[in-house]
């Protein structure tokens, strides 16, 4: 069974948590790949069952939806449940059936429940989980409720229901009935009825207006049905054949009469059902808006809606939110690994809680504008990113393609903060870059577990050439995480077979230890290094923490994991409520914590106030910090990078003349001296007197613009340059201590154990 990871590290600002989480990845987690083991499955079905026997009927929803987390494996105990004499329970596996893999014996159970000798409330909840499945067979039945029911509810509710399904007139007849009921509530509810039908007029209409200044459910239907008669008028109005410019406001009116008839129809749902989920002060709260608010017009009861939801999940781990129309659509468009946006891989500084990009996508929008690792995003198109939710922050800097985006960028050296005018455009990112290094050395950058993560790792290693290598470094530094099943079978490449499972997922819906061993490991032999660093998170954390555990298999060199240690999974919205929230929507909410081979667990535990109380990640066995230039070499450098002088050297470096030379020192190290590139000399004494940094100061700037012309003029990425990143020098030296090399006989890492000036 294939999990996942998470979809990186996103975070809430408030807590001052850093959030990892990149723009084309977000969160690739499964609604279906969720459960737990078969015997544990069975059990928890046995207890849901047993719970719902006499349970309120709003808990019934609750276990139910308990029922459908279990996924679908869980699909033949719940059809069990069908068998119970409890019509309670039957209702409860039918509900849970529809959002499994087994809606027809969900629906069977429902039309059954419809018409049994079942409690009123129960059969009216069972015709509402109908809606979506109506056809002309249920016309009979219905036709026969509607007409000899002993509950007037029934009758008027099938009576409804017959009318969506064939639109018989008799049907508004029999409603209209009870219009002169001496019972207050059965008049409600016909009024109710026959508004939804599109019948609002006489005593019907009197009946609305009323039950539209009481702050209830019902009153809130009565709302939304005068309003879309009002707006169904002023359509009528607006409507002139011989006025073409009339045709989009009549759009715009056919538009929101169709958005409010969603969420009225979504509304009935609800109360139908009994499983509203009525809290006394949201109601409270959502009354005094309707009655008080002082600009009626803009109200948005979806808005509303989906804000409380949002509210709700911030009040819990910083990974569980309520995803909205566009965040849903931006979720599913990720699994693919394409969107549409600046491409840049970004995340949250743990301290400053600010949006730092982790690394410009090649040949990216964000790359081909200028920006660079360690960026600020201080501001897209003129609002603060600091406070922000990352779901909020992706959806402003994903959108339309060929479309603008504004950030404010603020980089170390610059005294004030540049504005950038990005162009959006289609980004598919690969999962996997590979390139041999000196001594035999495989190195294979991991950005994020997609969808073929594995096959891809495979197909790179084996691209490096028929002599192979001798040892591997394997790069998760700033990758976020993704899918657990390619995490787990890319651990399987290098351990043997060993008893502890790889990683284990525990929650309140059980246990589930992934033991895997679907891929054969192949590289059991080779020295394995694993580069990480603090915004490394989820399933990269437990590839490192895995191979760290058995036998110290990979030796980690960085910095401490994120400590992202946590599974969320979605809960789709139910279709016959997306009225509700405006369509498809989705709740992600974490389920399960994961726990390495050792037992223990990756996750960083906070408190309300952001305080760790739990420190998770994975430590690395070498522990080697990033540089970090003083703030005056910092400014130096950056004044330096924007040169014409040193632009027009490196364009000179790249000349046919110099070419294969330059090349040469790139990809094959230049083992620090500034003077083995033609002409540092010269060029040197050109800009000394205008610049403060040394020759060796001075070579750092022109090699990183030389690799990154390099890279434009072959056009293609580099995926390491190992002469000036220090933790990639020193997992070098690891690999070749293990090797039985010495750094100094060997030309290309000349220097390379040797420690480097911050």
């Amino acid at each position: 069974m294939r999990g996942l990871a998470g979809s990186g590290a996103g975070a809430r600002l408030p807590r001052a948590e850093n959030a990892v989480m990149t723009l084309l990845l977000v969160l690739f987690l499964s609604a279906q790949e969720r459960g737990v083991q078969d015997a544990d499955i069975d059990a928890a079905v046995r207890a849901r069952v047993a719970a719902m026997t006499a349970c309120r009927p709003a808990e019934l929803w609750e276990h139910a939806a308990a029922l459908e987390a279990l996924g679908a494996a869980a699909a033949d105990a719940v059809m069990e449940g069908l068998k119970s004499a409890s019509p309670q329970v039957r209702l409860g596996c039918a509900k849970a059936l529809l959002g499994m893999n087994a809606p027809e014996a969900g629906e069977k159970a429902l039309r059954e429940l419809v018409d049994s000798k079942a409690p009123a409330e129960l059969r009216l909840a069972a015709l509402a989980l109908l809606r979506s499945s109506l056809d002309d067979a249920l016309a009979p039945v219905l036709q026969r409720l509607a007409q000899e029911d002993a509950d007037p509810r029934v009758r008027i509710e099938a009576a409804r229901t017959l009318w969506d399904v064939a639109g018989d007139r008799w049907a508004r007849e029999r409603i209209e009935r009870f219009l002169l009921s001496d019972d207050k509530a059965l008049r409600d509810r016909a009024a109710l009825a026959l508004g939804e039908m599109g019948y609002v007029e006489g005593v019907a209409k009197k009946i609305l207006a009323r039950l539209a200044g009481e702050p209830t459910d019902d009153g809130l239907r009565a709302v939304l049905i005068l309003r879309i008669e009002r707006l169904a008028k002023e359509r009528e109005a607006s409507a002139n054949p011989f006025d073409l410019g009339r045709d989009a406001l009549v759009r715009q009116k056919d538009a929101e009469i169709a958005r409010l008839s969603q969420e009225l129809a979504a509304l009935r749902q609800v109360q139908l059902r009994g499983d509203k989920g009525a809290d006394p002060l949201l109601d409270w709260v959502m009354a005094r808006i309707r009655e008080n608010y002082v600009d009626e017009a803009e109200l948005n009861e979806v808005a509303l809606r989906v804000g409380a939801a949002k509210g709700l999940l911030n009040a819990l781990d910083r990974f569980s939110t309520f995803m909205d129309v566009d965040e849903t659509q931006q979720f599913e468009d990720s699994i693919s690994g394409a969107y549409t946006g600046v491409g840049a891989q970004i995340s949250q500084d743990r301290d400053t809680g600010q949006l730092v990009i982790v690394r410009p996508l090649y040949n990216g929008p964000a790359y081909r504008a200028g920006l660079k690792p360690q960026d600020r995003i201080l501001e897209i198109d003129g609002l603060e990113t600091k406070g922000k939710d990352m779901t909020e922050i992706m959806r402003l800097l994903k959108g339309k393609r060929a479309s603008h985006v504004k950030l404010q960028v603020m980089r170390r050296g610059w005294k004030e903060p540049r504005e950038f005018d990005i162009v959006r455009a289609e980004i598919k990112m690969e999962n996997v870059r590979t390139r041999l290094l000196p001594c035999g050395i495989a190195y294979v950058r991991l950005d994020h577990f997609g969808e073929r993560a594995f096959d891809e790792l495979l197909e790179g290693l084996a691209a490096l050439g028929p002599a192979g290598f001798q040892a591997i470094i394997l790069d998760l530094r700033g990758n976020p995480g993704g899918l657990l099943s390619e995490a787990v079978k890319i651990v399987d490449l290098f351990v043997a077979e060993d008893p502890r499972p790889i990683v284990t997922q525990r929650g309140r819906i059980g246990e589930k230890a992934e033991m895997s061993r679907n891929a054969p490991p192949q590289y059991l032999s080779e020295p394995l290094v694993i580069l990480i660093d603090k915004a490394s998170a989820s399933a990269s954390e437990i590839v490192a923490g895995a191979l760290q555990d058995y036998d110290h298999r990979a030796v980690l060199v960085g910095e401490r994991t994120f400590g992202k240690g946590s599974v969320q999974r979605i809960f789709p919205v139910p279709p016959e409520l997306g009225g509700l929230v405006g369509g498809r929507s989705a709740l992600r909410l974490t389920v399960q914590y994961y726990y390495l081979p050792s037992g223990r667990c990756i996750h960083t535990r906070r408190d309300a106030e952001g305080r760790v109380t739990a420190e998770g990640g994975v430590t690395p066995d070498v522990e080697v910090a990033p540089p970090s230039w003083p703030l005056w070499k910092a400014n130096e450098l950056e004044q330096l990078a924007e040169m014409p002088a040193l632009k027009d050297y490196v364009q000179r470096l790249l000349e046919p003349a110099h070419a294969e030379r330059s090349a040469a020192l790139l990809l094959g190290g230049d083992g620090g001296d500034p003077e083995r590139y033609p002409g540092f000399k010269e060029f040197f004494e050109q800009i000394k007197d205008a610049t403060r940094c040394t020759p060796a100061d001075v070579r750092l700037v022109v090699r990183a613009n030389l690799w990154r012309a390099y890279e434009d003029a072959q056009g293609r990425e580099l995926p390491a340059d190992f002469q000036d990143d220090r933790q990639l020098r020193r997992a070098i030296a690891e690999i070749l201590k293990r090797l039985g090399l010495d750094p100094a006989k060997e030309p290309a890492y000349a220097g390379i154990d040797a420690p480097q000036e911050r």
